[in-house]
């Protein structure tokens, strides 16, 4: 009775635990995010939406809850209000600022690696940029200019993440990362830009740094690429779009640099206007061509998936009136787009309007939303060059051959059915259960045997190493009495905490502390305490064995634990070794 009486409070804690878990990454990630409307040269006008994209970058890396995430933008009272949690983070882009929060994401680095953790950095600039006399690019801080050689010896080189990503959205972009001409042209020039990019990368740093890679845009006059229906730069809107899961077009929850390059230029395909064109310039790191800049299918928030045979034109925009994500998608591939649980979503598609609402979880089908007319505020007159051409062309995998065809990049691989009806890739949880078994003296002194017990425990991941415990034992053992022999039954419910560390890809040491109610009945005797305690720690090893199945686990469980009873009217206290082995499985 007093077994079945605990397994509601076991479901009720699992639900609750359910309901907050957030999914673990694979690897420490961090993110630091500038932008700037003001230039520091003489005579430029200030870009009006810079701070609403640092805004909106800041909210979309969130979504995988890097270790850490900053941001340098002074945001405007309107960006303030439509993005309260961005204007609570941000800092003014001061040069003691950025060096700040640099020397805090190395130092935990350098602490990721000392536990064998794999890093990722990210680097997104918005706003202002030119091109110095010498031929060095540089763009706008609050205070300083920022130069190409700034930008790789105070930010890359000072943080030693084994994979960075630099993002750049300003004009004249491209020079931050490569050496300029001696005598600097305007990047609208008769010659190609991307032939001029590759000719100076042979003297540019990113060469000398395998483990970088960059994506920048290229624009004459940043007025043409800041759009006021977007509120927001085209580029940054575009990529934004694609790094939301718009871009994932073999479905395998991660959005690479070629699948990035192939939706900014099907976007832009038909945009006739050459000014109003977006052209970026993609390279990924040389020591691995297939790194992923996002992965939408670890984003915390819902995934809407839109169907294979679904085709045109999205939008999204959410209930702050924010345009979330823009695509055009062909028939013949699955689409999940990774969206904010916090707002409701309005989904426009072939001339309906459907409403994700606010709180949603998991895989959301479009098909299964409630749809209705546009609504009348829908977006008016706009200029035609962005309103009707820009995303007119769909993204399919004949497009994406093609334009690989004509760049240096490599191909995502696609599976057998990815094209198909393959099931969604797998949002962990950061649960943990595990079922196992426990051997150990009895709970009291003055009796000798052994005790067999069953365990149930179920861990929940914070943020590494860190994570917290609930354990429900079921515990028995036999011991001669006055009358016969008798048993003695143990229940047990403990919570805890735990650190766990990686030694090996396949191997972890835990460390655990526990505490909580415990009762101890005899049977065939008058003795009981149905009110007793057990706290206590215990060591753990942590194997998985299958590659293939890194869910699983075999755990080897060591510890010492007090027990608390009153026996014949007297509390007594004992302290006992236990040890166990269990199967895991990582939801």
């Amino acid at each position: 009775m007093r077994m079945r009486a605990a397994l509601p409070c076991l479901a009720v804690a699992l639900a609750a635990l359910s309901a907050r878990a957030e999914p673990p990454s694979p690897e420490s990630s961090y993110v630091l995010i500038v932008a700037a409307n003001r230039s520091l040269d003489p005579g430029v006008r200030p870009l009006r939406f810079a701070d609403d994209d640092g805004a909106r970058f800041y909210e979309l890396f969130s979504q995988a809850r890097p270790e850490r995430i900053a941001l340098l933008a002074v945001l405007d009272a309107d960006t303030a209000r439509i993005h309260p949690g961005a204007a609570r983070a941000a800092r003014v882009p001061w040069m003691r600022a950025l060096r700040e929060e640099v020397r805090a994401i190395a130092r935990a680095v350098e602490q990721d690696h000392r536990h064998g953790r794999k890093t990722r950095f990210t680097f997104v600039y918005v706003g202002h940029g030119n091109v110095g006399r010498d031929g060095e690019g540089y763009v706008s801080l609050q205070d300083v200019r920022l130069r190409r050689q700034d930008l790789f010896r105070e930010i890359v080189e000072a943080i030693p993440a084994g994979a960075v990503h630099l993002v750049i959205d300003a004009c004249k972009s491209y020079f931050l990362i490569a050496r300029g001409p001696e005598e600097w042209r305007d990047d609208r020039s008769p010659r190609g830009y991307g032939g001029e990019v590759r000719a100076f990368l042979g003297q540019a740093s990113l060469d000398a740094n395998p483990h970088v890679g960059a994506i920048v845009s290229t624009s004459g006059d940043e007025e043409v690429h800041e759009w006021s229906a977007l509120r927001s730069g085209v580029f940054s809107h575009e990529l934004r779009s694609a790094l939301a899961g718009a871009a994932d077009l073999n479905g395998d929850g991660r959005v690479e640099y070629s699948e990035i390059g192939a939706f900014i230029a099907a976007a832009n395909q038909r945009v006739s206007h050459q000014r109003a064109r977006v052209r970026p310039f993609l390279r990924p790191p040389t020591a691995d061509r297939h790194a992923a800049l996002f992965e939408p299918g670890r984003a915390r928030g819902p995934l809407l998936e839109l169907a294979v045979d679904e085709r045109g034109r999205v939008s999204i925009e959410d209930g702050r009136g924010v345009r979330v994500v823009d695509l055009h998608k062909a028939p013949g591939h699955r689409l999940r787009i990774a969206l904010a649980a916090e707002v409701r979503h309005f989904v426009r598609h072939a001339g309906r309007e459907a409403t994700l609402p606010a709180g949603r979880r998991g895989v959301v089908r479009l098909a299964t939303l409630p749809t209705g007319p546009l609504r009348a505020d829908a977006r008016g007159a706009l200029d035609a060059a962005y309103r009707e051409e820009l995303f007119a062309l769909p993204l399919s995998r004949s497009y994406y051959e093609g334009f690989l065809a004509v760049v240096d990049l490599p191909s995502v691989v696609f599976g057998a059915s990815d094209e198909r009806s393959e099931p969604a890739p797998r949002r962990p949880l950061g649960l943990g259960l595990e079922l196992g078994y426990t051997l150990a003296p009895p709970p009291l002194e003055l009796l000798s045997g052994a005790e067999h017990a069953l365990a149930v425990g179920v861990t929940y991941a914070l943020r590494r190493p860190l994570y917290l415990a609930l354990r429900v034992e079921l515990g028995g053992s036999r011991h001669p009495g006055a009358a016969g022999d008798y048993s003695l039954l143990r229940l047990a419910l403990l919570a805890g905490a735990g650190l766990r560390f990686p030694l090996a890809r396949w191997l972890a040491l835990g460390l655990e502390a526990n505490a909580g109610y415990q009762a101890l009945v005899q049977l065939g005797e008058a003795n009981s305490d149905p009110a007793g305690g057990k706290l206590g720690a215990s060591l753990s090893l942590r194997f998985t064995p299958l590659p293939r199945a890194r869910e699983l686990a075999l755990v080897l469980r060591g510890g010492l634990y007090g027990h608390l009873a009153r026996v014949g009217g007297e509390l007594r206290a004992s302290a006992r070794p236990e040890g166990g082995i269990a199967l895991g499985w990582a939801f």
